[in-house]
């Protein structure tokens, strides 16, 4: 939305008055100077104890104090690794869950619009030791929930490797290319599920669900690859188009101790799809969403692995379309989900019991939610952004899970969005309209400003030098309701006379 905001407030410039510049406007002022950029916050990795960050920069891994913005210390830089026997410029990292391990990646090499495959290492940060994952580039590498082992896809297979031991466990051994993948996705569900890895930990790290895609009998589609090179590259992958064959999705779970395979038999149709996996907190109870292949038929299944049992939690279906979401959180102190639908007609919070009874809907009204940050049981609430006040607005709020009350934290008049730290003490809220650039202020939990981060001052000061035009909204009247459009004027715009016009529609969904 930051870029959106960024591209309209740079399209004013261009419609300005030549006679009302202090200042020469060309394409090399707009796109080399950087004069009209605005200045915009970076992407905050938060610690566990919520009051640090870490960020990568000049090939180190720093740790920063969230609320003064001043450097702690490197966790690890490239001179650290150099005397444990490689040298690599880190692309990458992650940290395990109880942050004492990071896994590091570089060589990153793109497949689609999200998967990638990397060469990967592990760095200890408590014995100050290194190991390699594999000993070639691999996909999706993920820490199980002790830290203990990681499971990763290596050329259509899946691996579990034990940190301690060096022990790799085949997990699969029939993965093939344009044939059979696992615990990633095709084509398909990167693209219009936005999901890469496909293999997910129960919570006691026993036990690894994956889903297992054979694209056998989907046609392929040969596409060229230019590179940096004399001559381009010819690519043949899975492509299914309307109508045609997609890949056959089935899902398993391994139990790591037992090294037992089971597969979960899912009693729909085979031409549907499986767009998420996920474990509750049970590390016997396995969450599985089914969609049809319409799109429009819905169904949460639950698994329990004690008795081979699967029953359906809730069912949704729509005359037309059901969008896939990551927004279900398994409660850890009841049995409970919260769970996010347009079943009303708008997009709202739910809370449903672990037995699919529905306990209350959190947020309702004639209004969308339009994202959800997440879910603090100790504070009680779940943390959202809507657009109650109009469509083209966004407001940030909290509802409590068990009193269903909502308070409304930032509304001013615009666009409102915010970022929480892993203990949703602290938040760092944008704040923007369609003429304004964006501002970047820190708030803590009982809605008192810390400090501020970015407010584009300057900006602002320069966009009025260049005599920059203000975006004016209105309304097009369509046979069954208004359509919300915006519009640049000239500066010395004349409502008696004709001018051309430079119109842009988005079609698509959403």
């Amino acid at each position: 939305m930051y870029i959106k905001s960024f591209i309209v407030v740079l399209f004013s410039f261009l419609l300005i008055r030549a006679d009302a510049q202090e200042q020469k406007l060309d394409l090399k002022t707009i796109y080399q100077s950087g004069l009209l950029r605005t200045k915009r916050v970076p992407g905050f990795n938060f610690l566990q104890d919520g009051k640090h960050y870490t960020k990568l920069m000049d090939g180190a891994i720093a740790k920063y104090d969230f609320l003064t913005g001043q450097f702690v210390e490197f966790i690890v830089s490239a001179k650290e690794l150099e005397p444990l026997g490689i040298s690599l410029d880190i692309e990458g990292y992650s940290l395990n869950k109880d942050e004492s391990k990071l896994l590091l990646y570089y060589e990153r090499e793109s497949i689609y619009r999200r998967s990638f495959i990397a060469h990967y290492y592990i760095y200890d940060l408590v014995s100050k030791s290194l190991q390699p994952v594999f000993d070639s580039k691999i996909m999706s590498p993920h820490f199980s929930p002790d830290g203990n082992m990681i499971g990763f896809v290596y050329q259509n297979n899946l691996y579990v490797k034990n940190l301690a031991t060096g022990e790799i466990i085949p997990i699969t051994a029939d993965g093939k290319a344009n044939k059979i993948i696992n615990g990633t996705s095709d084509w398909v569900y990167e693209e219009e599920f936005a999901i890469v890895r496909t293999f997910e930990w129960s919570a006691d790290s026993k036990t690894i669900a994956y889903l297992r895609f054979d694209e056998s009998e989907v046609p392929e589609y040969t596409m060229t690859k230019y590179y940096d090179r004399l001559y381009p590259q010819y690519v043949t992958f899975k492509y299914p188009k309307v109508g045609s064959k997609n890949s056959i999705i089935s899902v398993y779970t391994y139990d790591i101790d037992r090294k037992e395979k089971t597969e979960i038999k899912i009693p729909e149709d085979k031409d549907s799809y499986i767009p998420r996996i996920q474990w509750t907190n049970d590390p016997n109870l396995l969450s599985i969403t089914w969609l049809n292949r319409m799109q429009n038929h819905l169904k949460l299944y639950i698994y329990d692995r004690t008795d081979d049992k699967l029953d359906v939690l809730l069912e949704e279906t729509n005359p037309y379309y059901i969008d896939i979401h990551d927004h279900l959180y398994f409660l850890k102190h009841q049995k409970a989900f919260v769970w996010m639908s347009e079943k009303s007609g708008y997009n709202h919070i739910y809370l449903y019991a672990l037995d699919g009874k529905l306990i209350r809907q959190l947020t309702k009204g004639k209004y969308d939610v339009t994202a959800v940050y997440g879910l603090s049981e100790e504070k009680g609430y779940v943390y959202f952004q809507s657009a109650d006040k109009s469509a083209l607005e966004r407001s940030v709020k909290k509802v409590h899970i068990s009193k269903g009350k909502i308070e409304c934290l930032h509304d001013e008049k615009g666009y409102n969005d915010a970022t929480y730290s892993s203990n949703f003490e602290y938040r760092i809220v944008t704040h923007s309209d369609v003429n304004t650039a964006a501002t970047y202020t820190i708030y803590n939990d009982k809605n008192k400003i810390i400090r501020v981060l970015e407010d584009n001052a300057e900006y602002s000061r320069i966009q009025k030098s260049f005599g920059a035009a203000q975006i004016e909204f209105f309304k097009i009247k369509s046979q069954k309701q208004a359509l919300n459009a915006w519009m640049i004027k000239p500066l010395d715009f004349d409502k008696s006379k004709q001018y051309p016009v430079l119109m842009y529609v988005y079609g698509g969904p959403g």
